[in-house]
């Protein structure tokens, strides 16, 4: 899958490189990528469908994933992708075998179901990081 993708109304070109930035009235994110031919392909979004764009974005990956039967990026992978400077995180418990992990990034908040029995792994981590006397933790 080099150039583009069909379904039997429209052909979509597969884009790469992603880059942008903000609009200059600051209400909208401008993003430009390229197809592999050097193509460029540019769209605004605006700030407030951003979270729903990433959301729609994950979800499908993820429905992607599920139908090829594939494993999630082991923790080795991580590295690899740019962090997401996060503003603020929260965290809940509805009813059921799943938590939700909420995370802030400016204006966008994607809230992600995670199972109950990954908290305790994390719960374990935060404290691990906190208890240390300047407050990182360094391996």
């Amino acid at each position: 899958m080099d150039k583009q993708v069909e379904d039997s109304r429209v052909t979509y070109p597969l884009v790469r490189h992603a880059q942008g930035g903000p609009a200059p009235d600051g209400k909208a994110l401008l993003v430009e990528a390229a197809t592999p031919d050097g193509e460029p392909v540019r769209f605004a979004i605006s700030l407030t469908d951003v979270q729903h764009f990433v959301a729609f974005l994950l979800i499908s990956v993820g429905r992607i994933n599920a139908m090829q039967d594939d494993q999630a990026p082991t923790s080795g992978d991580i590295g690899q992708t740019l962090p997401v400077p996060v503003t603020s995180i929260a965290v809940g418990e509805p009813e059921g075998n799943e938590g939700y992990l909420g995370i802030a990034v400016g204006q966008a908040e994607l809230i992600f179901s995670v199972p109950m029995s990954a908290f305790d792994e994390l719960g374990r981590t935060l404290l691990t990081m906190s208890a240390k006397p300047d407050g990182r933790y360094r391996t």
